[in-house]
Formats: C-alpha cells, structure tokens, sequence
C-alpha cells in the first residue's frame, strides 16, 4: 500500500525528521484556513498515489490568499495520471539549501534491505542515477546499524568513487581510469554526512519497524542548520497492513472486495467496477484494449481481471468463477467477455478452464462471449463452443455482441 505524501511526512514527523510546517486539507475551504495559518509564501500539493504531479501542474508556489484560493480549486479538479486529488497538502515553502536522496528500500536481489544515497537530489536523481550511493544491509546486519555503521559505509562508498565518479554498489572497485572529479563545491560537507548517517539510520529502522517496503525522501533539503523533508515516498508490505493498524496513522482507503481478496489468492489480477459488462483477459494490454473497446460501443466495464500470461486451466477456471459471481451479484451486468490471445498461453489449459466453469453454471442467466486469437486458437474456439460460449471472429464484433445483450430470464 502506498502513503499518501502527509501520510508519508506524518511518519517522517514521528521518527524526529524535520519537515515543512504543513496540514493536509480535504477541501478548499481547509485549504484557505491552513494557507492563512502558515503565512505566505506556501506550497499547495497534490495527493495522488503517483509520481509525475509537478510536471502534471499538481503543486504550486502561491504568495497570497487569492493565489492560494485559485490554484487549490483548479489542482481539486486535475487528474494526475488517472488519479483525483485524495485533498491537498498546504505546507511552508522548504528553506533554500542543496538537495539530497535518502531512501531505504527492499532488496528484490539479495532479499534484504539497501540504504541509497545521492549527493544529487530533486529531478536530477530521477534523470541521472549514477550518482546513487548503494548500500546492502543484510538481515543479519540489521541489528548492528547504527548512525556509526552507515557513516563508515558511506565514507566508503565516498572514497571508492573519489567522491565523484558514477557508483552502485560500496563494494565496487576503484573509479574507471580517466573518470571526472567532482568539482570542489559538489563536496558534502563532514556535519551534513554525519546527518544523513542518522537519518539513514533512522529510515532503516522504521522500516524494519513498520513493515515498510521504501521509504524516500526526495528531495532531501541540506539548510544551513537541519535536513528537511521536502517529500516523502512510502510503500507498505500490502501483507503485514493487519499488524500494522496502529503503528501508522493513515487515511481511509477503500477496502478490498471480497472477490479482489479472491482473486489476488488466485494470483489474479482483479479490481471491481461499476458497469455492465464483466472483462477477462489473458494479459494486462488485452484487458486495457477491451476496456478501450467497451467504451467506444457506450458500454461500461464491471470489472478488470488479468488472470496473466501462461495461464493454467485452475486460474482461468477461477477467473471465469469470479466473472459469474460478480454478475450475479449484479443485476445490471448483462455479459461476460473473455478475450484469449494463445501466445504463451496453451490453448487447451486455457479454454477448459473456462469451458469448466461455464458448463458448470447451465442456468446462469448472463451469456458469455469470446474472442481467440494466436497459437492452437482454433482448438480454443472448439472447446469454448461446446460448452456453449459464443466466439465471435475479432475483438469488434464480441465486444458489439456483448455490448447489445441481455441477461436471460
């Protein structure tokens, strides 16, 4: 589960970090008040669960009440990458000082925990990560880190790049032979390293401690007398969220279903929806292509699930158990549409699975409808119109067949 930035700076607060002065606000009435509290000039942000709301006008540096007003109304309406505001975060504009990265993150690799640090923060450790700093923490290192550990590793890693060079890892060797120095005033000063030495510290802990699976802060503001927050990125360990309903103080967010609960034990990719017609596909751009088609016939989708590449006859038989379970909770769903492209997907495993779950429902009043493409598809075909589906020739006319049906009586 992602945090929302407040959400993210909330936990920041609670580990000792220092961040802008700032409230989250869930409408332009709060925004107004908490932009007077904080005084002018202030910052009014976006929260989405995405990247990319600077580029996308989701934050704005405002010098009045009347500014203020104006850009939280319009950044309430943007959409960011899909995505409406959750309310925004008014906060004080973040002193001025050198932007750092600081982030501890999940190791996919090594299984374990890798503290990041770059001398370069903001935009420029998004567009150039060869200045990224990598430090591995095995399990069995967790609990000997301390503010000294990491300082020692990042003097390391320091000096095995000459404090200048691209670097990955504080186990690589020596610069590559003709690399560039870093010019005097890229040098991080010995307090300020000392700083983030902690503060890593710190992040490594509450990761450890919250069951978290990043924590970034990006950019990290180096002033004259402190690090400072400016943003903050975190993601939690979706299956330790039970054990962690009072450590991290988070808004609500809409519960799972419980199809969405099934069908993610399945291994199955499936969101609910509200629309009339219930989608299955064998790979994430089939089922976006359905859902794009859907709409051009002025149908709606009453769900998406992606039972994935190489699907077995177990998933797509559950897969096709949660499309009629979803329709029968539903009296407005008035078709199933099942797309198949046979490329790493064997045909029969696919189509029996559904054929199975088909036949076994002969009263389901919601018809099903198919379209299948690619290697053994005419086999698919056969097996799914004997049980009884209807297989229409392309994408099109499925979509157009399943668009103008009706549910049985």
């Amino acid at each position: 589960m992602h945090l929302y930035e407040f959400e993210g700076k909330a936990l920041l607060a609670r580990l000792g970090v220092s961040t802008p002065p700032g409230e989250f606000c869930p409408d332009l009435e709060a925004a107004i008040q908490t932009g007077e509290k904080i005084g002018y000039p202030c910052v009014v942000k976006s929260q989405v669960l995405t990247g990319g709301r600077g580029k996308a006008g989701g934050i704005a540096i405002v010098d009045s009440a009347d500014e203020l007003a104006a850009e939280a109304a319009r950044i309430l309406l943007l959409e960011i990458k899909g995505q409406s505001p959750a309310g925004l975060l008014v906060e004080g504009r973040a002193p001025a000082g050198r932007e750092l990265y600081a982030a501890v993150a999940f190791d996919t690799g090594t299984a374990g925990l890798a503290l990041l640090f770059s001398p370069r923060g903001g935009v420029e450790v998004e567009e150039d990560a060869t200045w990224l700093l990598r430090i591995p923490v095995t399990v069995e290192d967790i609990a000997a880190v301390t503010p000294a550990w990491v300082s020692q590793r990042l003097h390391a890693a320091l000096a095995a790049r000459d404090a200048s060079t691209p670097s990955a890892d504080v186990t690589a060797g020596a610069p590559p032979a003709g690399a560039a120095k870093t010019p005097p005033a890229d040098a991080l000063p010995s307090d300020t390293l000392e700083a983030v030495a902690g503060l890593l510290a710190d992040l490594l802990s509450a990761v450890v401690e919250y069951d978290l699976e990043l924590l970034e802060i990006n950019p990290l503001i180096a002033s004259a007398h402190s690090l400072i927050a400016a943003d903050a990125k975190v993601t939690v360990d979706d299956d330790a969220l039970f054990r962690q309903s009072d450590g991290l103080v988070v808004a609500a967010r809409p519960l799972p279903t419980a199809l969405e609960q099934r069908a993610r034990a399945a291994s199955l990719t499936f969101v609910d929806l509200d629309g009339e017609i219930c989608l299955m596909a064998n790979g994430a751009g089939l089922n976006l292509s359905l859902l794009d088609a859907v709409a051009a016939f002025g149908s709606t989708p009453a769900n998406f699930l992606d039972t994935g590449g190489g699907a077995s006859s177990a998933k797509a038989y559950e897969g096709m158990r949660i499309l009629q379970d979803r329709s029968a909770s539903d009296p407005g769903v008035r078709a199933h549409l099942v797309m198949l492209s046979l490329a790493i997907t064997r045909a029969r495993e696919a189509a029996e699975g559904i054929a199975r779950a088909v036949t076994e429902r002969p009263d389901d009043p919601v018809p099903t409808f198919a379209v299948v493409h690619g290697t053994g598809a005419e086999e698919g075909r056969r097996l799914l119109e004997e049980a009884g589906l209807q297989v229409a020739p392309d994408i099109r006319t499925a979509v157009q067949w399943a668009a103008t049906a009706e549910r049985r009586v």
